[in-house]
Order: C-alpha cells, then structure tokens, then sequence
C-alpha cells in the first residue's frame, strides 16, 4: 500500500514509462531504495515512483521533509531543479510540464490558490521557448487525455500535437490510431531558445529574421491566430532575453 499522495507540485511533471518503472522496480527489489522520499504537506514532493516501487516491492520506504537549501529556495523550485538534472525529457514534455505549471492557480490567496506562474516565467524555468509552452496549453485545453498522455510519453512533439487537438475528439484518436503525428510545416514554429541577459537580444533577433527569412513564402497563408501567436512568443522570448541573468 502506498503511504502518501502524490503532491500537486509532483504531478507537474509526467509520469514515468511502463518500462521506466519496471526498471526501478526491479533496482529496488535487487538494491533497496538509494535515495529518500521527499514529503511535504504530508504528501510526496519527490520520489513518487520510488515510493509506489517500494510498497510493491515489499521494501521499507525512507522518508524525509522538504527543507529549503539556501535563501529563497520554494518546495517549486526544487522539484524542478531535481527533476530537470534527473530526468530525460524531450521538449514536448518539458513544455507540458511549463503549460501545467501557468495554469496551475490563479494567485488568489484569499482563497489559499497558488501563485500565478506567467508563460515566459513558467518557459524560462523549465528551459523551453515560450512558444512551445503556448502550444502545450492549446493540447491540455483542447485534447483529449489520449493525446494528452501521448505527449506526456514523449511519442509526438508538441507543434504535432497541437494541431492534432484543433481537431473534433474522434478525430483526434483517429489521427493518433492511423499514426498521423508528423509535425506539418508552419510559419508559427520557433526555433531559437531564448538567452538570458541582454547581451544575447542582438542574436536573439537575428535569430528570428533568419527565421522569418526562410519562412517568407509561408507567412501570407498563415491563419490570424497563428501571426497572433508568433507575435506573442516573439515578444515574450525577446522579455526573456533582456531580463538580467
């Protein structure tokens, strides 16, 4: 039996793989746990996937509380950090976790919300472009969880998945069951990631005009919402850029 819950701040991220799991399953049956669960609030900020292997596996579970590390870290902040240095994960499914993380609360105190995380922030901290993180949030508000989860295994990337979810749901699960998850060639995908400090705004803008450049004979047949998008994550990349190091 499982003795903690996962934390709202530990589903940020997607589980792990079928094979994944197995794998530390059977490091933990061979070798016991190595490393501690991390609790807070009384449920599982770290370690989740350790936590349910060791009540699978019989094997006694090692707790410890969240404790901040240094001045201003936030139990946010460090599930992040670990997860970033120990997971592998495509930028489909970091920018997923980014999309999750804006819309996670509203910022109402009053009400006991958690703070309202914006795009570029959410983007800069999961190491993602802006742009990615817009298309993760059009996949959780119009996909189905089928699509949703698909991304979340890293099986299609996000512009893919994305232009699945503008589809009817029957239609979404038809294009995941015929295999139809090649990105389309569009002029709203972004392909520099953004720098931090101003000294990188001048090859941040370069970047885009050689962008722009070799998108010229698409940009006229784009739709109005996707130049509404490019001109977001085109500004929201050049904040991220001049914001200081």
């Amino acid at each position: 039996m499982v003795g903690y819950a996962a934390h709202d701040l530990a589903k940020l991220f997607p589980a792990m793989s079928d094979t994944q799991f197995a794998e530390l399953l059977a490091d933990i049956k061979a070798n016991g746990l190595r490393e501690p669960v991390i609790l807070f609030e009384d449920k599982v900020l770290d370690g989740w996937h350790r936590n349910r292997a060791c009540a699978e596996a019989g094997v006694g579970c090692l707790y410890e509380q969240w404790a901040p590390r240094h001045d201003g870290d936030t139990p946010l902040a460090y599930v992040i950090s670990v997860n970033l240095h120990r997971r592998h994960m495509d930028p489909a499914q970091l920018a997923m976790t980014a999309a999750r993380l804006v819309t996670r609360g509203s910022g109402n105190a009053k009400k006991g919300e958690p703070p309202k995380v914006g795009i570029a922030d959410a983007a800069a901290a999961l190491k993602v472009n802006p742009h990615s993180v817009h298309s993760a949030r059009a996949v959780l508000k119009h996909g189905t969880p089928e699509l949703i989860a698909a991304v979340d295994a890293g099986r299609i990337k996000i512009d893919a998945a994305q232009q699945i979810a503008k589809k009817p749901p029957a239609d979404q699960s038809a294009a995941l069951a015929a295999g139809d998850t090649k990105e389309k060639p569009r002029a709203a995908r972004v392909a520099p990631e953004p720098k931090q400090g101003a000294g990188g705004l001048l090859d941040e803008i370069y970047s885009w005009l050689g962008y722009l450049e070799k998108q010229r004979a698409q940009l006229d047949k784009i739709t109005a919402d996707d130049k509404a998008l490019l001109l977001r994550a085109f500004t929201e990349t050049i904040g991220v850029a001049l914001r200081p190091a």
